[in-house]
C-alpha cells in the first residue's frame, strides 16, 4: 500500500505501508512471501542458506551466534504455516495453493 499527501500537482510525499500484520513478529515471514513461488525444495533452502549469511554479517557476534540453522528454520516453518492457515481461513480455502516444500511442512 502507498499512501499519499496532496494532490495531483502538488508537492506530493509518499510512503510504504504494510497493513497486512502489524506489531511483532517474525522477519522471516518478508523471506517467506519471497520464497512461496519456488518450486523446488534445494532452492528454497539455497534462498535460506545465502539469507542466514547476509544477516549474520550484519549482526553483532552475540545475536548472530544466537540465530543457528535450526532458529531460522523453525521460525521459517512457523511462518509458512501460519500464512497456510491464514489462507485456508480467509477465503474459506477457495483458491488455496502451496508449493509441495510447504504442504511437507504440514
Amino acid at each position: 500500500n502507498i499512501l499519499c499527501s496532496g494532490r495531483r500537482g502538488d508537492h506530493v510525499q509518499c510512503a510504504g505501508l504494510d497493513f497486512a500484520w502489524v506489531g511483532e513478529g517474525y522477519g522471516m515471514y518478508d523471506v517467506m512471501y519471497l520464497l512461496w513461488d519456488q518450486l523446488a525444495q534445494n532452492v528454497v533452502d539455497e534462498h535460506l542458506a545465502t539469507y542466514r549469511d547476509e544477516l549474520l554479517g550484519r549482526l553483532p557476534p552475540d545475536k548472530a551466534s544466537a540465530y543457528t540453522q535450526l532458529v531460522m528454520k523453525q521460525h521459517f516453518e512457523l511462518c509458512v504455516l501460519d500464512f497456510m492457515r491464514w489462507q485456508v481461513g480467509f477465503r474459506r480455502g477457495a483458491h488455496f495453493w502451496a508449493m509441495p516444500w510447504a504442504m511437507a511442512t504440514l
